[in-house]
């Protein structure tokens, strides 16, 4: 009987403990997520099997968690893919890339970021394949 009443009243401080947590008032901090292409220009006419360095600046005015830099083709085709993860508040990526999509094609670069609060932010930039 004793033990029975040790569990309930141990159950009830617990649980009181918790309801007096769960009603606290949370602090948010507003994010500030930037990406912002430092190299190629946005619309820049990429020369066909060019090596091409991608300088991408993200930042934040927390942290950020995760990020992807793709390279989409207009025929549906993945030409550049990288993924990441960094609590920095600001990271500089330097990737090369050999554009090797077809003469003419329009290609699109679409970065996507994350922060430690939930909060996504996603760009696009074009880039033009050329002989």
């Amino acid at each position: 009987m004793k033990q029975l009443i040790m569990v309930l009243a141990s159950l009830t401080i617990l649980n009181a403990c918790s309801k007096e947590s769960a009603t606290k008032p949370s602090q948010s901090v507003k994010s500030d997520i930037d990406i912002q292409l430092l190299q190629p220009e946005n619309e820049a006419y990429i020369p066909y099997a060019c090596d091409t360095t991608l300088r991408i600046k993200i930042s934040d005015a927390l942290s950020l968690h995760e990020y992807t830099v793709e390279i989409l083709g207009a025929d549906e085709q993945q030409y550049f893919y990288k993924e990441g993860h960094s609590h920095f508040s600001s990271i500089t990526l330097e990737e090369g890339w050999i554009n090797m999509a077809p003469a003419g094609m329009e290609l699109t670069l679409k970065v996507q970021a994350s922060n430690h609060a939930g909060e996504v932010l996603s760009k696009s930039y074009h880039f033009y394949s050329k002989l």
